[in-house]
């Protein structure tokens, strides 16, 4: 029986197309770390490359520029942040997991808030900002319009703003973690939640 040079070559492209992407992925986990702690614009591509312990020739096999490396970071991170999120709420009765999936956003970007920090420093905050929220808002949309389709919420509540609003919450408590250490995820949704649930005293509102 005759070996076709597919079959030669077979487990050798598989060897190199696996080290190549842990190779890539080991790049962007320590761009992850420099881009965190040093910012967008003062980290280097040696910076990076040190920190993944490979050559600076090696990194330009896999991005393009400093540029294509953060475009690739913070759209992957969305997407691990879409994964997550839709693992924990997808299960839920929609008309009751407002709550839930509440505490599984804030949960999702406080494990993702070096992301929200590199967006910060890099200039692409307000893009990625307009996406997660779009991103948070759809899901709490669902939830809300399931709820009043059971009655359990009343049809006086626009529920695509009621969405965006509280998303807007949610981001800015992301935001928050961008510069502050505490408080953690569960406390953070608790005070949402709780402003949501009992408002503001009145007293606040006296004009």
């Amino acid at each position: 029986m005759s070996i076709t040079s597919d079959q030669v070559g077979g487990p050798a492209l598989d060897r190199q197309a696996r080290r190549r992407s842990r190779t890539r992925a080991c790049l962007l986990e320590a761009a992850r770390h420099v881009l965190t702690r040093l910012g967008y614009q003062a980290a280097t591509i040696a910076d990076i490359t040190r920190a993944a312990d490979v050559g600076v020739g090696t990194f330009y096999l896999h991005f393009r520029d400093k540029d294509a490396l953060l475009h690739t970071l913070l759209e992957e991170g969305l997407e691990e942040l879409r994964e997550e999120i839709g693992a924990v709420v997808a299960p839920l009765p929609l008309a009751h997991s407002i709550p839930a999936a509440i505490r599984a956003l804030c949960a999702a970007l406080y494990a993702h808030r070096d992301i929200v920090r590199i967006a910060y420093t890099s200039g692409s905050f307000i893009d990625i900002t307009r996406r997660g929220q779009e991103l948070l808002a759809g899901y709490l949309q669902q939830a809300i319009t399931a709820a009043q389709a059971q009655g359990v919420v009343g049809e006086t509540i626009d529920a695509p703003l009621a969405a965006g609003l509280i998303s807007g919450m949610i981001i800015q408590g992301a935001m928050w973690w961008s510069d502050h250490p505490a408080p953690p995820p569960a406390h953070m949704a608790d005070q949402i939640i709780h402003l949501l649930r009992g408002g503001l005293p009145p007293a606040l509102f006296t004009e």
